[in-house]
């Protein structure tokens, strides 16, 4: 793992807030450099999912709906009503997988009664 050390200098050792950034900066590096390395599938698959997200029209409105309505509300059943209206019968939008359509729509019909 490649590190940037801090330069050393007479006053890195006398004034222990220099000292203290140094050594942050140092750790900061460290853990970009490795976050930069780091490539795992799920993270991919997420910044995908996220992505499908922002980048379709309906997936924007959805998910602007599903958190007003479904995720905000402090009375569960409202928020169980709300995604029963929000899922049942609709189309769904093209960012959430299969698994995820389907999930969704069982607990938008499970939710009310649970």
């Amino acid at each position: 793992m490649e590190t940037i050390d801090p330069p050393e200098t007479a006053a890195n050792a006398e004034d222990p807030l220099l000292d203290l950034a140094g050594r942050s900066v140092e750790q900061v590096t460290q853990w970009l450099l490795a976050a930069r390395g780091a490539d795992y599938r799920p993270e991919r698959q997420t910044a995908q999912r996220l992505a499908g997200v922002v980048t379709d029209d309906d997936g924007v409105a959805f998910a602007m709906r599903f958190v007003d309505r479904v995720i905000r509300p402090d009375d569960h059943r409202s928020a169980a009503r709300q995604l029963k209206a929000l899922v049942n019968g609709k189309q769904l939008p093209g960012f959430l997988s299969g698994f995820d359509k389907m999930l969704l729509r069982v607990g938008a019909r499970l939710a009310p009664a649970l």
